[in-house]
């Protein structure tokens, strides 16, 4: 019976370190469905890519997340610092325990933050939010709208 104990604390207690050496090397988990790139001139066909980002996130942009599930695609766009602004086409939002997520849903946005949008012609719904001034968001929303509409 002793070798029996002896034996599963060995194992889980070789589980545990295993997966904490993993969790060290590789990082947290992130969510699924997300995934880094290399530059905003990845970003998928789906989701526009924005001409303009204001000086404080800087072009090109230093982090892009996408997730492009079809037929919608979600974009966050920043700085290493961490600034940034999410850019949309469809569901889903941004990703589970943000605290960006609340602007999509009824409680609406946490002070500070904006969440803008507008039908583009080919139907589909393009969403700015962040936590730049609305002029800002605007701004980005429309001149992203515009080269929208300019695309084949």
């Amino acid at each position: 019976m002793r070798r029996a104990v002896l034996g599963v604390a060995w194992t889980l207690g070789l589980a545990v370190g295993l997966w904490t050496l993993d969790r060290m090397v590789l990082g947290p988990d992130r969510d699924l469905g997300w995934r880094r790139l290399g530059a905003a001139a990845e970003l998928p066909e789906r989701l526009p890519v924005p001409p303009w980002l204001p000086a404080s996130l800087g072009w090109p942009p230093d982090a892009v997340w996408v997730s492009d599930a079809p037929p919608a695609a979600w974009g966050w766009l920043g700085s290493a610092e961490g600034a940034g602004v999410w850019l949309g086409v469809g569901a889903p939002p941004p990703p589970a325990r943000s605290t960006y997520e609340a602007c999509l849903g009824e409680e609406g946005c946490p002070p500070g933050w904006h969440l803008l949008s507008r039908r583009l012609p080919d139907g589909r719904e393009l969403v700015v939010l962040g936590d730049a001034r609305a002029e800002v968001l605007a701004r980005i929303l429309e001149l992203t709208a515009r080269a929208a509409e300019r695309r084949p």
